[in-house]
């Protein structure tokens, strides 16, 4: 997670990775001319790409781009043990993150493809045991509302308790900035026991379904518990059935199934500030989701994923099959919901770009200790890209949004409309001064000697920048969006894709 959140308060021990990162295997595979790349394109992409390896200090990252199928260029950068300086190759097994939703925001498409349930479904129906909560309104929630972020579910409301069974076994747990005690938490490792866990609390809505997008991994754990419902199988046998081997992807499966089964598998790497200085350490035991997989827990590598994006580029055929209709295609990448701030939506297992200058552009993240995952597809012009690296909070988006680019014609380091600062006058901002906070993440707004700060989960403090009358940015852009109720008071803030309550 990045600088503001909980896990950047780390201590650790410094292993640097200069002069290992430089190391790359599998050669590139240079397009034959059928998209817009220019004669230099292999040359810039790859010292673009190299740049941002070497800066981010990576220990290693692979990369695939392809237009309809056929591959325009993949490489993989680095090594997947830097102790014993194994390189990184187009095969190794890297963790996916919240690319993982993409999987289960399919497996519900393809259930309601056969007739099995319908995205219009109320959410009880399928989950009855949440008629009993003291939320208010899961007869209005359905699996729309779930797939597309838009519940209101609080987010990372249970994440601590859904992460407790693996911090319990992580010995590296108190370096990598987690401050509480896992063994006095409540653990949930299963949906049943997410279940529960809603029966058994008192949280209420953010707002009605479908008012306001907040970022959910519980929600897509939920949905994980609607799909062995309405399936009749567990989820892994159900992505192995109906995706997995349809699509011939033999190195994905579940994090923990990977530790078994892949001899190339990722090692896993940490990284902090020591003294001043950027430093990253192997860190080996992998986060474990306990057993639910659909918002975090797959593994896989760039050649199965460049497979599995096919099936949106091709309107839900691959590899010679149909794994869904066009229509669900269309709906998965819709843009159903508008995000806090920019020209971002979500549509089912997407972030959408309706016009990322002229073209329609879905992609998802990913990350984790020892995980940054990215994938994207233009859908109209056939186009995929996926990144993924053996370090969190790395650049994955930034080269594969460049590696779009060079395909589409555009400079490599060329992204959405940045924010634009502007003057608000300092009294319109006051009334937002406060604490926001969930359980992950934590900011402040202030004013001091009549200039506006905001502070992160680091505490640091920060000059802030008004780019809209109910917007403030951090210097690298980031932006914390204000929500008002009627008498325009300040109830919350959009920060990081989820709505964080005002406490105080």
């Amino acid at each position: 997670m990045p600088n503001e959140t909980l896990h950047t308060r780390r201590n650790f021990f410094e292993l640097s990775l200069l002069a290992l990162i430089s190391a790359c295997t599998d050669g590139a595979r240079q397009f034959d001319g059928r998209a817009s790349l220019t004669p230099s394109w292999l040359t810039d992409f790859e010292a673009f790409a190299q740049d941002l390896v070497t800066t981010s200090r990576i220990p290693g990252v692979t990369l695939s781009i392809a237009q309809h199928g056929k591959v325009l260029y993949e490489k993989a950068f680095g090594y997947r043990d830097v102790e014993q300086r194994i390189a990184a190759t187009l095969e190794t097994v890297f963790g996916l993150g919240s690319v993982s939703k993409n999987f289960t925001a399919l497996a519900i498409m393809q259930l309601q493809d056969a007739g099995k349930l319908s995205v219009a479904d109320p959410v009880v129906e399928w989950l009855p045991e949440l008629g009993g909560s003291r939320f208010t309104d899961w007869q209005g929630m359905t699996l729309h509302h779930l797939l597309s972020h838009s519940s209101g579910l609080p987010p990372d409301f249970a994440f601590l308790n859904m992460y407790t069974s693996y911090l319990r076994k992580e010995p590296d747990r108190e370096r990598l900035g987690w401050e509480m005690d896992p063994f006095s938490m409540r653990a949930i490792d299963t949906y049943e026991e997410l279940l529960e866990f809603l029966s058994d609390s008192d949280l209420e809505l953010l707002a009605p379904p479908g008012r306001v997008f907040s970022y959910s991994n519980e929600g897509y754990a939920l949905l994980e518990g609607i799909i062995e419902r309405a399936s009749g199988q567990e989820f892994l046998p159900y992505l192995q059935a109906e995706i997995l081997e349809p699509l011939d992807m033999a190195h994905t499966t579940s994090t923990l199934e990977a530790l078994a089964r892949f001899s190339n598998l990722t090692e896993i790497y940490a990284r902090t500030r020591v003294n001043g200085e950027m430093s990253v350490f192997h860190s080996p035991v992998w986060p474990e989701y306990g057993r639910m997989y659909g918002y975090g827990g797959l593994a896989s590598n760039v050649r199965d994923l460049t497979k599995y994006l096919q099936v949106f580029a091709n309107e839900g055929q691959a590899n010679g099959q149909r794994i869904l209709s066009s229509d669900a295609v269309t709906e998965m990448t819709k843009p159903h919901i508008k995000m806090h701030s920019g020209g971002r939506f979500y549509g089912y297992g997407f972030f959408v770009r309706p016009n990322y200058h002229g073209h329609e552009l879905s992609s998802h993240g990913g990350g984790g200790k020892g995980t940054s995952a990215q994938i994207a597809v233009i859908p109209q012009a056939g186009i995929t890209v996926v990144a993924l690296a053996n370090l969190e909070s790395v650049p994955t988006w930034p080269m594969s949004r460049g590696a779009v680019n060079a395909v589409i014609g555009l400079p490599l380091d060329t992204g959405s409309e940045p924010l634009v600062a502007i003057d608000v006058e300092p009294e319109t901002l006051r009334r937002f001064e406060g604490t926001y906070e969930n359980p992950l993440y934590y900011v402040r707004f202030y004013f001091r000697e009549g200039i506006p700060y905001l502070q992160g989960s680091n505490r640091r403090e920060i000059p802030a920048t008004s780019y809209a009358v109910d917007g403030v940015m951090f210097p690298s852009g980031r932006p914390v969006r204000f929500l008002t109720d009627d008498q325009g008071t300040a109830w919350a803030i959009g920060y990081r894709s989820r709505i964080l309550l005002r406490v105080d």
